[in-house]
């Protein structure tokens, strides 16, 4: 009895300790991970959309008042290192996914948007993006990176797009057909509000990233989105900052094993979920039937009484028939009279 106990605690603890051996456990616990959410509502691709278009995204708003940009990013600038607050600079992300692409929307509010450049290489000098991606397998490394960047507006007001990612011991940057030609991507611009869309296929990721299992829900990713801004066209004036999401720059939970930046590193960057679908579609509103409103009818009129048959008149022909008529009578009663005296 004792013997078989032991046997099921130990099978037990088998199946626990194989249970977690399965699991991906990164070398930094997360402690921050965004859901996003599969996509319900089409996106046509190559073009920006209307904000409805994305109303089954998750999103987050990335300013000097976001909470996780303070507990885990930072704010990098020049000299004065002055930050900007949200009615200056204020960056409002939309991502969701499917089987072939994942989507990200980039809403930019910037009073003050310079880019000096005809290519989006180097988005850090400048009001440019770089939006960081890797695959979180346990240990997120330099060669698990996947690095679009993108300028809403180049020189010639055009929206520009490039990849970054690690190879060969450096990082190498592209803009050319090869690297970027399955992206979908359009940029517009209202009033002070700079709106990007990209779609970036997930085979793309997968030739970067050769160890990325198949898209699925509950896959795991690392991501965080980094923006340079500057507010005059001096690139390099005391002026420049940056935003950095989820570094963990400065904190003892950081990873520098490869940088000492640990910006650089996938395994300090906040974590990216692929969620499932949670927008529920609106019924279509249909306008309510008017109120039937019955005209009363008039009741029908009874059914008029036969006409009584006028008189026959009285004529010439109709006297004379009478009189002999009244004849016959009246002789005919005499007869009667005088044949019984008789």
């Amino acid at each position: 009895m004792k013997q078989a106990k032991r046997i099921s605690m130990a099978l037990v603890f088998a199946l626990v300790f194989a249970t977690f051996a399965l699991l991906n456990v990164s070398a930094i616990p997360p402690t921050y991970n965004f859901i996003m959410p599969k996509l319900v509502i089409p996106v046509e691709l190559g073009k920006v959309n209307p904000a409805e278009a994305w109303a089954d995204a998750n999103w987050f708003v990335l300013d000097a008042n976001n909470e996780v940009l303070k507990e885990f990013g930072r704010w990098q600038g020049g000299e004065d290192n002055r930050m900007y607050g949200p009615d200056e600079l204020s960056v409002t992300y939309r991502l969701k996914w499917d089987e072939k692409y994942l989507y990200i929307r980039e809403e930019r509010f910037d009073k003050e948007y310079y880019f000096t450049y005809d290519h989006a290489r180097e988005p850090w000098i400048g009001d440019g993006t770089l939006f960081f991606i890797a695959y979180d397998d346990g240990d997120p490394k330099w060669d698990k990176s996947y690095q679009p960047f993108w300028a809403n507006r180049d020189v010639n007001g055009e929206t520009k797009v490039a990849i970054r990612y690690w190879r060969d011991g450096q990082y190498s940057m592209f803009d050319d057909e090869e690297a970027i030609g399955n992206w979908k991507y359009a940029g517009t611009k209202e009033g002070d509000v700079y709106i990007t869309e990209l779609a970036v296929p997930w085979s793309d990721l997968k030739a970067y990233t050769p160890s990325l299992p198949a898209i699925a829900e509950g896959l795991k990713l690392r991501f965080t989105p980094v923006v340079p801004n500057v507010s005059s066209e001096d690139l390099f004036a005391e002026d420049w900052n940056q935003m950095n999401m989820h570094d963990r720059f400065g904190r003892d939970d950081a990873d520098t094993e490869e940088n000492s930046n640990p910006g650089e590193l996938p395994a300090n960057w906040a974590g990216l979920i692929l969620g499932p679908a949670t927008y529920v579609p609106p019924e279509p509103e249909t306008e309510a039937p008017a109120p039937v409103t019955e005209t009363p009818t008039a009741p029908e009129a009874a059914p008029a009484a036969p006409a009584t048959p006028p008189a026959a008149p009285v004529t010439g022909d109709g006297m004379m028939a009478l009189f002999a008529v009244l004849l016959a009578v009246g002789a005919f009663a005499l007869a009667r009279r005088f044949g019984k005296v008789r």
